[in-house]
């Protein structure tokens, strides 16, 4: 043992037999005290017990990143990024759990979207999607959710049609036509008794058309009298707009899409209309606002969020608007004529409502996410920062979700602000679907 111990050491011929029994002893009271664990002074230290990690929580986000819609995912990116990020280094994450996105573009294309929503949940685990803002998207999906994925998917556009697919795991996130209407219930009998509207000719533009007539039937004031049908794509907006009769007191806007809302807008100036109009801003998502006020002078306007910060403002609010990179108009900072209306917002909330739902819950997996959907059916989630626009009711039968409505009237150019009433003021009666009593 020796030997081994000190192979190729030289100097080892020059050490006496007493230095030898000296080193020997040395030697074998340290190994000695190796064996015992410390009984004579010495210890191996023990490892560190391995951290336990947590599986994420995989989440889907389906914007439109390309194609008509673009303006929205755009924004929509930015409130879902912010909100994960705020969810695992402000608050933690889930239980100790992070957050974790997976994303892809919806392209505004039913076909494109509903091929990637399909991989987001079988190939990369999302258990619930943030989705397009398309209704003709949702519509397509609604059977696919319901008979295949049997995830979350919370719609954040206006197609009031999409609840009525009888897919349980749909929430209608932003609201609708048709609350839209109802929130215009005050002003309806105002703007008169002879109404247009142009619209774009898909699953929104129909939405917008269809329940706009039934409001006013329910009301008892006023009529359609003529519908333009406007193909998705065009861009010479003259020889519809033109269809308008001159003599119409009012007109019902129902043009969405970035080209579109400004080239329709520019047409009906151009023609000499000055009818009043009553319209979401939500249409005008991505435009430079400031520019294209003029063209809309004596719109009425209303939306589920306020626009600028001298509107209606919250420590929440300007926290969100910060994190999201927007100025006290809604405008971007890096590019101050792209306008946010109210994406990065409804991604903002809706990504909370998912992931205040799974805390609530203890969901960890596909199999759990009915229990998700009935602790948000009747919900009422307070205005906080995970909730900035105000307090949402989610109506239990239906999933559609009545928020506070924001009121502004395009004068002299400038965006004046008009109030704001409670989600009651939105809510329609009775709803279509009772989602209570049909099975996941």
């Amino acid at each position: 043992m020796l030997k081994l111990l000190l192979l190729g050491r030289k100097r080892f011929e020059w050490i006496s037999m007493s230095s030898r029994r000296e080193y020997l002893k040395t030697v074998g009271s340290f190994a000695i005290g190796l064996a015992v664990g410390g009984i004579v002074g010495y210890s191996i230290p023990k490892p560190a017990p391995t951290p336990v990690v947590k599986k994420p929580i995989t989440l889907g986000s389906l914007p439109d990143r390309t194609g008509f819609l673009a303006n929205y995912g755009y924004w929509h990116d930015r409130g879902v990024n912010a909100a994960v990020k705020y969810i695992n280094e402000v608050e933690g994450g889930v239980d100790g759990r992070p957050v974790v996105i997976v994303s892809d573009d919806a392209a505004s294309d039913v076909t494109i979207a509903t091929r990637k929503l399909r991989k987001l949940v079988t190939e990369e685990g999302a258990i619930a999607i943030f989705p397009s803002h398309s209704g003709a998207i949702g519509i397509a999906a609604a059977p696919i959710l319901k008979d295949e994925l049997k995830v979350p998917y919370f719609y954040n556009g206006y197609t009031y049609p999409v609840l009525l697919q009888k897919c349980r795991y749909i929430i209608q996130w932003h609201g609708s036509v048709r609350s839209l209407a109802y929130a215009f219930r005050e002003h309806i009998p105002k703007m008169g008794k002879k109404w247009a509207i142009p619209y774009i000719d898909y699953a929104f533009g129909w939405a917008l058309r269809d329940y706009f007539k039934a409001a006013l039937k329910d009301l008892g004031y006023g009529e359609v009298v003529s519908e333009i049908a406007i193909p998705v794509g065009t861009t010479d907006f003259y020889p519809y707009i033109s269809k308008i009769p001159k003599d119409v007191d009012a007109i019902w806007w129902s043009i969405v899409g970035l080209s579109e809302v400004i080239g329709a807008a520019k047409a009906l100036r151009e023609l000499g209309y000055t009818q009043p109009a009553l319209a979401d801003l939500g249409m005008f998502q991505g435009v430079d606002l400031k520019a294209m006020l003029p063209l809309i002078e004596g719109f009425w306007l209303h939306n589920v969020y306020p626009q600028y910060k001298s509107d209606y403002e919250t420590p929440y609010l300007e926290k969100l608007r910060n994190l999201v990179d927007r100025d006290e108009f809604g405008a971007d900072k890096f590019n101050p004529k792209n306008y946010d209306i109210n994406a990065a917002n409804l991604a903002w909330e809706e990504v909370f409502a998912c992931v205040d739902a799974i805390r609530a819950t203890g969901a960890t997996s596909v199999k759990d996410m009915p229990e998700v959907i009935k602790w948000l059916e009747g919900r009422t989630l307070k205005e906080s920062q995970h909730y900035v626009g105000g307090d949402i009711y989610i109506r239990a039968e239906d999933h559609h979700a009545f928020r506070c409505s924001y009121f502004w009237e395009v004068k002299d150019g400038k965006l004046v602000f008009r109030g704001k009433l409670p989600p009651s003021a939105m809510e329609f009666k009775p709803p279509e679907i009772d989602y209570t009593k049909i099975p996941f």
